[in-house]
């Protein structure tokens, strides 16, 4: 379901403001006229990773849903807790020469520590054409995130 959040934006139309809430009630229609275990786990699946806006639509569905069918292993097993923030500890970014593409990286804690990178070009408009969860060391390995061809950047610290 959490994959299914990620297309909502790219799927939805030009004027769509809010289309993880548009998702969230389409799988609640559907799993309502048609219960199934498959329809209450993307229910249940939907209320841990959906908008927050949605998550009490989706939690009375699973609750009428549960009381027909069993809920998943993995949503009974354990308490849902809320994923703590990170927090931004570096960030560097890399231009090329031409300045038409740039790389950020922004360091996060935790624990598992983890950086973002956003590789953006800005050709005909500015665009975010790679994004990407890094281990700690594939950040400071950017020669081997260059594809053939590509001019190296190094990368510079950011405050």
């Amino acid at each position: 379901m959490s994959g299914c959040l990620g297309e909502a934006w790219p799927a939805a139309g030009m004027m769509e403001r809010e289309p993880e809430e548009t998702l969230c009630l389409e799988v609640v229609g559907r799993v309502s006229t048609t219960p199934s275990p498959h329809g209450l786990a993307a229910v249940a699946a939907l209320e841990r990773v959906g908008p927050p806006d949605g998550r009490s639509v989706l939690g009375e569905t699973s609750a009428i849903l549960a009381g027909s069918q069993p809920l998943p292993a993995w949503q009974t097993a354990a308490p849902h807790r809320p994923v703590r923030a990170r927090h931004a500890v570096r960030a560097r970014h890399a231009v090329d020469v031409w300045d038409s593409a740039r790389v950020l990286f922004v360091a996060y804690d935790g624990p598992v520590p983890h950086p973002l990178m956003a590789r953006i070009s800005e050709v005909g408009g500015t665009m975010v054409d790679k994004l990407a969860l890094l281990t700690p060391e594939a950040a400071e390995a950017g020669a081997a995130m260059r594809e053939d061809g590509e001019v190296l950047m190094p990368p510079t610290e950011l405050q």
